[in-house]
């Protein structure tokens, strides 16, 4: 080889080099149809065999506005999120969201005393959900899975796991109609067993609505589209009227799912 072709072959594999350390890194596989949540403050992990992996650690929080005209912000409103989103969907659509949950590495967080929650739970609240529905009007959640090592995993106050079971896998299905009107169906089940159902009543509203379950008592909404967030969702509680940071271990909160399934559903 000569010295010329020696110099050209060096230069080359030194290009070579370059571009595989200056390429930017893959971006992450979410299931068909998701993407990031636009107020995540930490990006959820694809890890292997399917399982997504959603972390949140002390000083997370999203600062960008949510959008809505009112210059609010998760880092303003001292909440905090790691999740992935769903297409919305119009009112009116029978569905069925499915996925595996459990909780990564053990969890400390407890539920607290929440007198707004007592005609709903008796008391207990977490702040912290693992999976929200909601419409797109403002403050217009509408139902949601709570996670807390006091209760669980729970649904509407009904019991999907057990404190023990946290660190197993969960399956979780919510079928319903959205529906505005008297023919809503709405069906929760966990690993088979059903533990919440409603059927001939609109489910566009919040049933747990008082105002630490981002609803407004008293003010009946009726969204045209309804969208549905997976991950981690930890909002402020109050402590003698007063809004205080979720309470992160210095461990983080870490929850892990897979076999997501969000589909238009038949119902009879």
């Amino acid at each position: 080889m000569t010295g010329v072709a020696r110099t050209s072959m060096a230069v080359f594999a030194l290009l070579l080099v370059f571009c595989l350390v200056s390429a930017p890194a893959a971006a992450q596989r979410y299931p068909r149809g998701m993407t990031e949540g636009r107020n995540s403050a930490r990006a959820p992990q694809v890890l292997g065999d399917g399982v997504i992996r959603f972390s949140l650690l002390p000083g997370d929080c999203q600062a960008r506005s949510y959008g809505d005209g009112r210059g609010e912000s998760d880092c303003g409103n001292r909440n905090a999120k790691s999740y992935l989103a769903a297409g919305d969907v119009r009112t009116g659509s029978s569905m069925l969201y499915a996925f595996d949950v459990r909780v990564a590495g053990g969890l400390t967080h407890a539920a607290f005393h929440n007198p707004r929650a007592v005609p709903f739970t008796g008391g207990p609240d977490s702040r912290l959900a693992v999976a929200i529905w909601q419409g797109e009007l403002i403050k217009n959640h509408l139902v949601w899975l709570d996670l807390d090592r006091t209760r669980g995993l729970t649904f509407m106050g009904r019991r999907c796991a057990a404190p023990g079971q946290l660190g197993n896998w969960t399956r979780f299905e919510l079928l319903v109609k959205w529906s505005a009107k008297g023919d809503g169906v709405m069906q929760a089940r966990c690993n088979g067993r059903t533990i919440y159902a409603v059927k001939g009543a609109p489910t566009d509203q919040n049933p747990h609505c008082h105002v630490a379950s981002h609803c407004e008592p008293g003010k009946v909404k009726h969204p045209k589209r309804i969208n549905a967030g997976f991950g981690l969702f930890f909002d402020a509680e109050f402590i003698n009227g007063r809004s205080i940071r979720p309470r992160l271990p210095a461990s983080g909160l870490h929850v892990e799912m897979r076999n997501f399934k969000v589909a238009k559903a038949r119902i009879r």
